[in-house]
């Protein structure tokens, strides 16, 4: 299945983005970490994200499920996975920046709800 084009992509314009997001449907996050060394809140950044579709969210729950016993779980690389995927505009810092896109991906790992299902033998 095709993805939809990422219409602001091509942005360049923080501000522009955010009066076009709506519109197409994306949703948007605003992230203000803290700086490590002076405790600090730093510059807030606002990026636009389409919904993550299955492969999307697959990839990053490979990431948080340990294969073997003894395996570490990549709770912020989950992240980053659905931050690239689904990035569509707004400041690019939070995609090059350290501090930016750890804070982004942790926020949006809360994204992945996978609900509750049950099977019923007849």
């Amino acid at each position: 299945m095709a993805r939809k084009a990422k219409t602001i992509e091509e942005t360049k314009n923080a501000e522009e983005a955010k009066v076009n997001a709506p519109v197409i449907g994306y949703m948007t996050l605003e992230i203000t970490p803290v700086d490590f060394f002076t405790g600090e809140d730093m510059e807030t950044k606002t990026v636009f994200l389409s919904k993550p579709n299955n492969k999307t969210i697959g990839n990053a729950m490979g990431l948080m499920t340990p294969k073997f016993v003894g395996d570490s779980v990549d709770m912020i690389g989950a992240g980053i996975v659905i931050l690239m995927e689904c990035f569509v505009g707004g400041d690019r810092d939070v995609l090059t920046d350290d501090d930016y896109s750890r804070c982004a991906s942790l926020k949006l790992i809360e994204l992945i709800n996978v609900g509750e299902t049950s099977l019923k033998k007849n």
